[in-house]
């Protein structure tokens, strides 16, 4: 069995904790909110010229039509916004650890002990970068000739994941004179 691992989280910035995302008032006694004007849905949270801009909203029948993976009557709730799903493609072991970045959106890098970090724009998704072989007892790549690690970014580095290539020199001479420049 491939294990997942799903984390779920709030993420800075979202009313997620506000009473009615404070667009209403909230009935405490029953739960539900008194949207201001313009805005509807469980919480407050729908706008209605805008569907939440998840979606586009339907004049004819006055309903929303959500994009891909957004639901609810505004388009306000995800099957995914706030959680990550992260499958292994092959059992590791135990989980590594886990850090998350946010820059806008929440981005995530899975490393085990400093090495199989996810950066955007490499191999991730290729085993040791397609470039070496994957000692999956130790959970390390064995790099093939003249590939080793890299940065994530196409420098070398400590990733671990043979993504960057050595360069290659036909002679001592043409090696001395490109480390001297």
């Amino acid at each position: 069995m491939i294990p997942t691992l799903t984390i779920t989280t709030a993420v800075d910035g979202t009313k997620e904790n506000a009473f009615c995302s404070n667009r209403g008032l909230c009935d405490r006694t029953s739960g539900i909110c008194a949207c201001f004007m313009s805005f509807f849905s469980s919480d407050g949270n729908g706008n209605i010229a805008e569907c939440s801009n998840a979606g586009t909203c339907d004049r004819s029948k006055g309903e929303c039509v959500c994009d891909p993976r957004f639901t609810g009557a505004s388009c306000n709730r995800s099957d995914g916004i706030n959680s990550i799903s992260i499958t292994f493609r092959t059992v590791f072991g135990t989980l590594p650890t886990i850090r998350t970045t946010v820059n806008g959106v929440t981005s995530v890098t899975v490393k085990n002990d400093g090495t199989g970090g996810s950066v955007v724009g490499t191999k991730e998704d290729a085993v040791c970068s397609n470039r070496g072989t994957c000692d999956t007892l130790h959970g390390i790549c064995i790099c093939a000739e003249g590939f080793t690690s890299s940065d994530g970014y196409g420098g070398p580095g400590s990733r671990g994941d043979c993504g960057y290539m050595e360069p290659v020199y036909l002679n001592s001479a043409a090696k001395v004179a490109n480390e001297i420049a």
